[in-house]
């Protein structure tokens, strides 16, 4: 992820001044959860939900992103393991805060309004 962090803030860095809100840099926030092949590795890495049945499913994974509205180049993502309440894409956005700068405006989904 290192190398999408620097190129992210390169790209923006160039951003044209047109997409700016009132002067702010807008940063758009958004997450996913996809299921993965029934590897072994992945059961590992993504291990099933605390409720599911062994040897039934899928290991699932969360994704967050953080986009830069004026030129479109993803600065920051994080992937994590499906495990219950307080591990989902909130608490993956909670680890990209560093990519924010102050005054930036931040838009998401009715789901990040917590």
């Amino acid at each position: 992820m290192g190398m999408v962090r620097h190129t992210g803030r390169l790209i923006c860095a160039e951003g044209s001044d047109t997409w700016l809100w009132r002067g702010r840099l807008v940063r758009l926030v958004d997450g996913t959860t996809v299921t993965l092949p029934d590897t072994q590795a992945n059961q590992t890495a993504y291990p099933q939900k605390r409720g599911q049945k062994p040897g039934l499913g899928f290991p699932i994974c969360h994704i967050a992103g953080v986009t830069c509205l004026s030129s479109g180049v993803v600065l920051d993502a994080a992937m994590g393991g499906f495990k219950g309440k307080g591990d989902g894409q909130q608490a993956l956005l909670r680890t990209l805060l560093d990519i924010f700068g102050f005054g930036d405006v931040i838009l998401g989904d009715a789901f990040y309004g917590t």
